[in-house]
C-alpha cells in the first residue's frame, strides 16, 4: 500500500455518496483506475458506510464504521462543536440526530449522474476489508460484502459519464491565443568574433568558386581540345583504312601477277601501238589457263577525266571480242591489270588496248591505241 499518496485526503465520502461534481470526481475516479490500494480502501470504507446507513433501523445502534463517518461529517459541517466521539460515546439521541442529518445531507447533495472520463472499472485491492458489521439488532447480523458493491457503484459512475458524453460536455474554457506577428521577428545579437568568422568563410566560399570556375573553363578547353583531336584522327584512320584497302589490292594483284607468272603453260603476247596518240607506248600481256592474264604497260599518254583504258581479249568463238578488264595508271604512266583465268582466254587470238568512258563499255566504242596477236 502506498502510505505517501497525495490523494488519500480527498473526499472519498462525496464520491460514495455522488455529492461531487463531475469536475470534482473525474480525478478521483481516474485515481482509482490507476490501483493505489490506499485509495481504493478508503473509498471502500466510505461506499461500505454508506450501504450500512441505508441499512441501519432507526433505534439502532450505528456500526463502528457509520459511527466514525457520522463524527467525521459532524466535525466537518460544524453540527456539534467537539472532536469525533469513539465507539460508544454518543448518546442514542445524538446518534439518531446525526444519522438523520447526514442522510438529509446524503439526499439533498446527490446529483442524477455524474461525468467522470473513465471507461474501465477498478477492481478494490485484495486488502480493502471483504465484510462490513452492522449495528447488532434482535435480528441476526447482516454482513455487507463491499467489493461488489463497489464494483457496482464504480461501473454507475462509468456509465453516467457515457450519458453525460452523449449529451455534450461544454469545453474547459482556454485563454485565446495572441495573433500571429504580421512579420517575422528577427532578433541580431551582436558577435564580433563571429562576424569575422563567417567573413573569413565567405572570403574562402569566393576563392573555391573562381578555382571551381577556372577549372570548368579548362575542362571546358580540355575536352574541345580533346574533341578536335579525335576528329583528326578519325579522318586519318578513314586515311589509312581507304590506304590499306588499296595496298591491300595491290598485294592481292601482285600475288595474282606472280601466280600467273609461274603458272604451267604461260604464254606472252607484246602489244605495241597503232595510234598516234600513243607511239611511244608498249605493253605485254602473260596468261595461262590456270594463272589467269597479266597486262603491263609503259609510257601509256594521261587521259581526260571521262576516258579510261580498257583491254579487250579477241578470240575465235562468239562473241569475237571480250572486255578484259579496266586498267590502272599510275602517275609516270605505267599500267596494269590482272584478272582470274576466264574461258575467253582457252581460244584467245589477241589483244588489244582502247580509251572508253568511265567505268568501261559492254562493247569496244574507243580507239584502239595498242594491240598485239597470238
Amino acid at each position: 500500500m502506498n502510505l505517501n499518496c497525495q490523494m488519500q485526503n480527498s473526499d472519498w465520502d462525496g464520491l460514495a455518496l455522488g455529492a461531487l461534481t463531475p469536475q470534482a470526481a473525474a480525478p478521483l475516479v481516474a485515481h482509482l483506475r490507476t490501483g493505489c490500494a490506499e485509495c481504493a480502501t478508503l473509498f471502500a470504507k466510505s461506499h461500505a458506510a454508506v450501504l450500512a446507513l441505508g441499512a441501519s433501523l432507526p433505534g439502532q445502534a450505528p456500526s463502528q464504521l457509520v459511527e466514525d463517518k457520522l463524527a467525521s461529517y459532524v466535525s466537518k459541517t460544524k453540527v456539534v462543536a467537539m472532536p469525533a466521539p469513539r465507539r460508544g460515546a454518543l448518546s442514542p439521541w445524538l446518534l439518531a440526530a446525526a444519522s438523520l442529518a447526514f442522510a438529509a445531507w446524503m439526499g439533498f447533495n446527490r446529483p442524477a449522474s455524474v461525468s467522470l472520463p473513465v471507461s474501465v472499472p477498478v477492481s478494490a485491492p485484495t486488502s480493502v476489508p471483504t465484510s462490513v458489521s452492522v449495528a447488532q439488532t434482535a435480528e441476526p447480523t447482516r454482513v455487507v460484502d463491499p467489493n461488489p458493491d463497489l464494483q457496482k457503484r464504480i461501473h454507475e459512475l462509468e456509465l453516467s459519464l457515457a450519458q453525460v458524453r452523449q449529451q455534450g460536455i461544454p469545453a474547459v474554457a482556454q485563454p485565446p491565443l495572441p495573433p500571429p506577428p504580421s512579420e517575422p521577428l528577427v532578433v541580431k545579437v551582436e558577435d564580433p568574433e563571429k562576424d569575422r568568422q563567417l567573413n573569413l568563410y565567405r572570403e574562402r566560399l569566393q576563392q573555391l568558386e573562381a578555382l571551381n570556375q577556372a577549372h570548368e573553363k579548362r575542362l571546358a578547353e580540355l575536352q574541345q581540345s580533346r574533341d578536335k583531336k579525335l576528329e583528326q584522327l578519325n579522318t586519318r584512320l578513314a586515311g589509312l583504312e581507304v590506304d590499306y584497302a588499296a595496298q591491300k589490292k595491290v598485294i592481292d594483284d601482285y600475288r595474282n601477277a606472280f601466280r600467273t607468272i609461274e603458272s604451267n603453260g604461260m604464254k606472252q603476247v607484246e602489244l605495241a601501238s597503232v595510234d598516234r596518240a600513243a607511239q611511244n607506248s608498249s605493253a605485254r600481256a602473260l596468261y595461262s589457263k590456270q594463272g589467269g592474264l597479266l597486262v603491263l604497260a609503259h609510257d601509256l599518254p594521261k587521259l581526260p577525266d571521262q576516258k579510261c583504258y580498257q583491254l579487250w581479249i579477241l578470240r575465235k568463238g562468239s562473241p569475237s571480242i571480250v572486255s578484259g578488264g579496266l586498267m590502272k595508271l599510275d602517275a609516270q604512266g605505267r599500267g596494269f591489270l590482272q584478272s582470274p583465268p576466264t574461258p575467253a582466254l582457252n581460244d584467245a587470238t589477241g589483244f588489244a588496248i582502247t580509251d572508253e568512258p568511265p567505268g568501261g563499255s559492254v562493247i569496244a566504242r574507243g580507239h584502239k591505241l595498242l594491240f598485239g596477236a597470238i
